[in-house]
C-alpha cells in the first residue's frame, strides 16, 4: 500500500494504543473499544461489554484513507434473533456507492465485501450499513428495551 489507513484502535493481543498495523497501516476497529467511538456517526447505540448494537435501519462510520487502494472490508457481527424473521441482510455502501450485500447467518460470524478503489476518496471516507429490517426486544417480548436493534457489531477491519 503506497500509503496509509489510520484509526486509533487497541491491538488484541495487549490491548496498547496504537495505529493498527498489520503488513500495513490498516485500521483494525473493536466495537467493544470506546477509542473508536468518535468515527461511529450515526445509527449506533451505547458500547457494551463485547459489542455495539445497530439501533434504526442503518448506520454510519467514518474511516479516513491516505491513500486509495484495493481493499476488503471484513465484518464480525451477528443479526438481532427475531423468531419466524427472515435472515437479516446488510448492505453496505462507502461514499454512497453500493458495494454489496452479506446475509448475515443466526449466530457471529465473519464477511468479507471488497470496496471498489473507484468509490474510495483519500481523506474522510463514510461507511453506511442497511438492514432489511429492526425490531425492538419490545416489540418481541424480551424486555422493555425500545431501541430498534438489527445487527450486533464486535469487530470491522480492512485488508489489501
Amino acid at each position: 500500500l503506497a500509503g496509509q489507513l489510520r484509526a486509533k484502535i487497541r491491538r488484541p493481543e495487549n490491548h496498547e494504543e496504537h495505529y493498527r498495523t498489520f503488513s500495513t497501516d490498516l485500521p483494525f476497529v473493536r466495537f467493544s473499544q470506546t477509542d473508536f467511538r468518535p468515527q461511529l456517526l450515526q445509527g449506533w447505540g451505547d458500547t457494551e461489554k463485547t459489542l455495539v448494537w445497530s439501533v434504526g435501519p442503518s448506520s454510519v462510520l467514518e474511516l479516513t484513507l491516505e491513500t486509495c487502494a484495493d481493499l476488503n472490508l471484513h465484518i464480525e457481527c451477528r443479526p438481532f434473533a427475531v423468531p419466524d424473521a427472515p435472515p437479516q441482510t446488510v448492505t453496505v455502501f462507502l461514499n454512497d456507492a453500493r458495494q454489496g450485500s452479506v446475509t448475515l447467518k443466526p449466530d457471529k460470524s465473519s464477511y468479507v465485501i471488497p470496496l471498489a478503489v473507484s468509490d474510495q476518496l483519500e481523506g474522510s471516507n463514510k461507511l453506511r450499513f442497511e438492514y432489511a429490517y429492526t425490531k425492538s426486544p419490545r416489540d418481541i417480548g424480551i424486555n422493555n428495551d425500545n431501541r430498534q436493534l438489527a445487527v450486533a457489531w464486535f469487530n470491522l477491519w480492512l485488508s489489501e
